[in-house]
């Protein structure tokens, strides 16, 4: 099933603030090369929020996380992985920076 979010433009200070709170910058490391990573993940009640913030960056992908033993709210998980695309991520950090915790690990990232 296609979900279908509503348009709604998301002021990107708004975007910002959800990534500082739910977002993370992070990449892995094999012998050869890295892969970058921006992902943010909300809870499931919050899926509309997380289409809108995908189509605010243009790019990336949207995927259902099982919950784990114990937890009884599932999440939704987006993220963007594709070199090419990651530039809107940074042109948007660099224009309304996250301010807390994450703005040392988007800084390294």
């Amino acid at each position: 099933m296609k979900h279908i979010s509503p348009q709604l433009n998301l002021d990107s200070w708004y975007v910002t603030g959800i990534c500082e709170i739910a977002g993370s910058f992070t990449f892995s490391r094999t012998i050869r090369n890295f892969a970058f990573y921006f992902a943010v993940k909300l809870s499931k009640l919050d899926e509309d929020l997380l289409y809108k913030i995908r189509d605010f960056f243009g790019a990336g992908t949207i995927y259902q996380v099982k919950p784990t033993t114990g937890s009884t709210n599932p999440a939704v998980y987006y993220r963007m992985t594709n070199l090419n695309e990651l530039i809107k991520v940074i042109d948007h950090f660099d224009a309304y920076p996250v301010q807390g915790k994450n703005l040392r690990r988007y800084l390294i990232w």
